[in-house]
């Protein structure tokens, strides 16, 4: 999406009413394009209608996407997540695997932790998530443990992606719940910033 496009949108929908998260029915894959339009991806597990203006979904995705700068700023790979409950952010966070020395702090594992401490329950039904990149095997594991509504992924992640890139693990029909999966969201701007710090990160250890 470039700015130009962007900005139209966003004009279009700046006083629309967010309603993310109001779908009900079979979940599948669900992927707006770079006009903010919907198309569902080839091979999902049913066509899906979204009531949510894509405005909605640009929105939330550059709250994550802030979050994915303050990882850049600290060296981290730039990942950002947040979690929307009936149209507000109730917790966000960004991948701090090095800073703290710790694998398990992807920008989903904290923000699912920090969602379930506000709400006071670890089951995150009404909640969606928007991530700046397709969630990994744990975070995907983590997203249905912790009932996660819908997933808003910014990039996909061909090389470790667990929801349809490589497997997808939001939609093993014999888990107890599977979770709505939207692509494609403020997706150049989320892929960018990565190629940014890779790039970065190869010159320095030339």
């Amino acid at each position: 999406m470039n700015k130009n496009e962007g900005q139209g949108l966003e004009g279009k929908i700046e006083h629309a009413e967010c309603c993310a998260g109001t779908n009900a029915g079979t979940p599948g894959i669900f992927h707006v394009n770079k006009t903010g339009q919907g198309e569902h991806k080839p091979g999902n597990v049913q066509n899906r209608e979204y009531g949510h203006e894509p405005g909605c979904h640009l929105h939330f995705m550059k709250e994550a996407y802030k979050e994915a700068l303050k990882a850049y700023g600290k060296e981290e790979v730039p990942i950002g997540a947040v979690i929307v409950k009936d149209n507000r952010v109730i917790a966000r966070a960004h991948n701090e695997r090095e800073s703290r020395k710790d694998a398990t702090l992807h920008a989903e594992i904290s923000a699912i932790k920090k969602a379930c401490k506000k709400l006071g329950t670890w089951r995150l039904n009404d909640c969606d998530m928007y991530v700046t990149l397709e969630p990994c095997v744990m975070c995907a594991g983590a997203l249905i443990q912790a009932r996660i509504r819908t997933v808003f992924i910014g990039a996909a992640d061909p090389k470790a992606g667990a929801v349809g890139s490589v497997i997808n693990v939001t939609n093993v029909e014999k888990f107890n719940h599977r979770i709505n999966v939207v692509y494609g969201v403020l997706e150049e701007e989320c892929s960018l910033i990565l190629k940014k710090f890779f790039k970065k990160l190869r010159l320095r250890q030339e």
